[in-house]
């Protein structure tokens, strides 16, 4: 009866009171977590890289000076 009177003061002192569960949920669904953050950039990422063709380029060093027109071809086989 309380819990509906018209006098916003009372039906307020008379609400029913709020369970632990039901303060998680609120306070879960009002935040995202670092950890749901991560997992969702995660996912995004798995996903970019399962619709992708897996390629690979090798950095081949032809010797040791860097300089042109000398090629170590052991060096270059590493």
């Amino acid at each position: 009866v309380m819990q509906q009177s018209a006098v916003p003061l009372i039906s307020e002192l008379f609400t029913p009171p709020v369970t632990a569960g039901d303060a998680a949920s609120k306070k879960q669904s009002n935040k995202t977590t670092l950890g749901t953050q991560f997992r969702n950039q995660l996912i995004g990422l798995l996903t970019t890289l399962n619709s992708t063709e897996p390629h690979f380029i090798r950095c081949v060093k032809p010797n040791h000076a860097k300089v042109g027109g000398k090629f170590d071809g052991q060096l270059a086989l590493r």
